[in-house]
């Protein structure tokens, strides 16, 4: 989940299929396209194909073609071969929304090790969701531009959200009744359909766990297991505020715990506790003098070299950027120390992270399901989230008044818990989770009772990805040999 990195972009103004084997055809008659009720006027279809020849054999690759044509989604199936495999693949659902996983040779190997170390004994299933590619490219390059741009020159440039709008005013562009977790969802229910699964599992990690959520009633979902929970109800702009500021203390916390962050932060600032108090102020100190003088840093774009502009508003999204992954913790802290000494090798390598990390986020996707799944509210209710973190205001007061999805007003559809109750789900969460709290899994737990709350100390976003003894049991749970995923410390 991409809440507040693609929050700020918006807000600084960042944001040959091969010829076919097999051509199944399947009617899809629980859900349109666009997620309501009833049968799709034209049917999903899943094309089949050759992968590149350097992947692995244990690999199939196919697309999905959505009704109407309007997208082609690439999928990947990750294949066990042993005679003990259960005919009940896993459907992974990865974050975002508009996340790209990779899918090249490289990439595929990432999830031939997940596959193996989660002790799987049945297919992976992978797949790239609507708009995951390039669905408008000039505000690609509006964004690029802005980054170039002197924080007194931006008032001349193209403004990303302009470039939106454009894509949003050409309906077969960027249409935003065609995104959504709803439609998410519809086309997950169309894939199992279209491959002939009858009985299937998921594991939804961040966004992921929402869409797994709105899937609870498919036919044939036996169970899920969601991994740092972003439930309906939650994120969106409104909780911005409240989300960032908590993050921020959530980092300081976690800081204590994680011998990096501690080594690092008597390195710049001995005799100073790492506690919140001090964590808050030296990072407000860094950005009212980022406030007063940005600063100008070298980092790569595109393959190339070019020099962007380290404003306060950037070096927050960094900064929650950072907080996906403990390994990168110390590095804020770094990047706090140097900015009032302007040291810019600290302050490039923490911005490149951020940068990289948002390559593989397609903006106007994120923006159009954001937009569509979450409440517009209330300017007011949007600076009420400040009253317990003032100290942001100065950077994000606009941010109600200024999102993209006051152009959507009329499409919003705001996502609520489903009428059904799920066969087997297992929730996992981390004890310093900074951008799905750990409170948002608590609310799971609330809304059904009898579903199992596992809390890893020490451990942030994605417990499954920090946690290898958490991913063993993966299968466990699956097979109903464990009914749970239970805490453990490696």
């Amino acid at each position: 989940m991409a809440v507040l990195l693609m929050l700020a972009k918006r807000r600084a103004g960042f944001v040959a299929v091969l010829l076919t084997l097999v051509l199944v055809t399947v009617g899809c008659a629980d859900k349109k396209a666009d997620g309501s009720s009833g049968s799709i006027a034209e049917d999903y279809q899943i094309l089949q194909h050759d992968c590149d020849p350097a992947m692995s054999k244990q690999v199939q690759c196919a697309t999905l073609v959505l009704p109407n044509n309007v997208d082609r989604l690439p999928v990947r199936v990750v294949q066990y071969l042993g005679n003990d495999k259960s005919r009940e693949p896993l459907v992974y659902l990865q974050g975002g929304p508009g996340y790209r996983l990779d899918f090249s040779v490289s990439g595929m190997q990432h999830w031939l090790g997940f596959a193996e170390q989660a002790g799987l004994k049945r297919d992976l299933i992978l797949l790239n969701r609507r708009g995951s590619g390039d669905i408008c490219l000039g505000y690609q390059r509006a964004r690029r531009k802005l980054l170039a741009a002197t924080p007194y020159r931006q008032h001349r440039i193209d403004n990303p959200d302009q470039a939106l709008l454009r894509c949003i005013n050409q309906s077969d562009t960027l249409n935003i009744n065609a995104y959504g977790t709803r439609q998410n969802a519809a086309d997950i229910r169309a894939l199992v359909q279209t491959m002939g699964v009858e009985h299937w599992h998921v594991l939804g990690v961040s966004y992921g766990s929402r869409l797994a959520i709105e899937l609870v009633g498919s036919q044939g979902l036996e169970s899920m297991v969601l991994d740092s929970a972003y439930p309906p109800g939650f994120g969106g702009v409104l909780s911005a505020p409240e989300l960032l500021g908590g993050s921020i203390q959530q980092l300081a916390q976690a800081c204590r715990t994680e011998a990096g962050c501690l080594d690092v932060w008597r390195n710049h600032f001995n005799g100073l506790p790492l506690n919140d108090k001090n964590f808050v102020e030296l990072l407000r100190a860094s950005l009212r003098q980022l406030q007063h003088r940005p600063l100008d840093l070298v980092v790569t774009l595109d393959g190339w070299p070019e020099t962007v502009w380290l404003t306060p508003e950037r070096f927050l999204n960094s900064a929650f950027a950072a907080a996906y992954n403990r390994h990168r913790w110390p590095l804020l802290i770094d990047a706090i120390a140097a900015v009032p000494n302007r040291h810019r090798k600290p302050l490039e390598r923490f911005t490149q992270l951020s940068l990289a990390q948002s390559g593989h986020i397609s903006g106007s996707a994120y923006a159009a399901v954001d937009c569509r799944d979450n409440p517009l509210g209330k300017d007011e209710d949007y600076q009420r989230g400040f009253e317990s973190y003032p100290w942001l205001q100065p950077f994000m007061a606009t941010g109600w008044r200024g999102q993209i999805c006051q152009h959507w007003r009329d499409s919003i559809e705001p996502l609520d818990w489903p009428e059904q109750v799920p066969k087997r789900v297992a929730v996992v969460g981390g004890q310093f989770d900074a951008i799905t709290p750990l409170r948002w899994a608590k609310a799971v737990q609330r809304q059904w009772p009898e579903v199992a709350l596992s809390v890893f100390t020490g451990t942030g976003h994605s417990v499954l990805s920090n946690r290898p003894c958490a991913l063993a049991q993966l299968e466990g749970f699956i097979s109903r040999s464990k009914n749970a995923i239970v805490p453990c410390d490696n």
